[in-house]
């Protein structure tokens, strides 16, 4: 049966010509982007996943270059009291030397100008060591943003210190080392100031510890989650290109059968020739 006024078979073809061609701009959007979903239509529920994941991925990226300057901070702290560490050796081993009864005012007194020297060196390291413009020797609170949630246990906090003559060698530096007597008295004093420094050295060296496990850890977090991301958001080339290849056969035979169903009406002026 022959109509005019609505070619059914055209429309058919027509429609189905749409749906082959909307195909072949999704895949290809797909194929030239990389991604599966690129706006909410394709897949609103695994845009919504997947958005939460990547500001998860920013947030982990933060982290980790948080805790490599962290790193980096307490490197730079145990530096510092490292050469203060061998100037406390130095000031005990001159403290031994100026109580030994050989030593004679005279040779105690050049004693004294070294200690004086060493001192003045502790103090102007522990005020000139510092990390951005932070002093690191001098009893700061350090907070360390570690993780990419804003609760305390993504937070490290540390007090490095304070590492100056007047904390860590208290009565050193008003002790005579001209005097024998007194000499002998602040070698004690020394220990102990070589005991302190010891302690906030291995409280550094232990928070260092920790942050190199903590980088380890959100590499890992990272792998994870970029993994996860991956597959709800990236596209599959292979399936793309399949997909791709079959709407672009479907918009060839579509357009070809929609050009002879475009004819079917003409067929109608047949039965009016006598």
């Amino acid at each position: 049966m022959f109509r005019i006024n609505h070619n059914v078979t055209a429309m058919n073809a027509r429609r189905h010509l749409g749906a082959a061609d909307i195909e072949t701009r999704r895949s290809t959007e797909r194929l030239s982007s990389g991604l599966r979903i690129n706006r909410a239509a394709d897949d609103a529920a695994g845009l919504f996943v997947s958005e939460q994941m990547r500001a998860k991925i920013k947030g982990l990226e933060q982290a980790n270059r948080n805790v490599q300057s962290a790193i980096s901070l307490f490197q730079t702290a145990e530096g510092g009291m490292e050469q203060i560490a061998g100037m406390l050796i130095r000031l005990k081993e001159l403290a031994i030397s100026s109580a030994d009864g050989t030593y004679t005012d005279v040779s105690r007194s050049g004693v004294q100008l070294e200690v004086d020297a060493l001192l003045q060196e502790i103090d102007r390291i522990s005020t000139t060591t510092t990390f951005n413009g932070q002093s690191l020797l001098e009893g700061t609170v350090f907070t360390f943003q570690v993780g990419d949630q804003g609760s305390a246990d993504n937070r490290i906090n540390i007090t490095i210190g304070p590492v100056t003559t007047g904390v860590i060698l208290e009565g050193v530096a008003s002790a005579d080392f001209a005097n024998q007597v007194s000499a002998i008295q602040v070698i004690t004093s020394i220990e102990l100031g070589v005991v302190s420094l010891a302690s906030v050295r291995t409280q550094v060296g232990a928070a260092q510890n920790r942050l190199e496990r903590t980088v380890s850890n959100i590499q890992v977090q990272l792998e994870n989650t970029q993994n996860a991301e991956s597959v709800i958001r990236d596209a599959d080339f292979a399936s793309e290109v399949a997909s791709l290849t079959r709407a672009l056969i479907l918009v060839q035979s579509g357009t070809s059968v929609l050009q002879q169903a475009n004819l079917l009406p003409q067929n109608a002026l047949s039965l009016l020739q006598f």
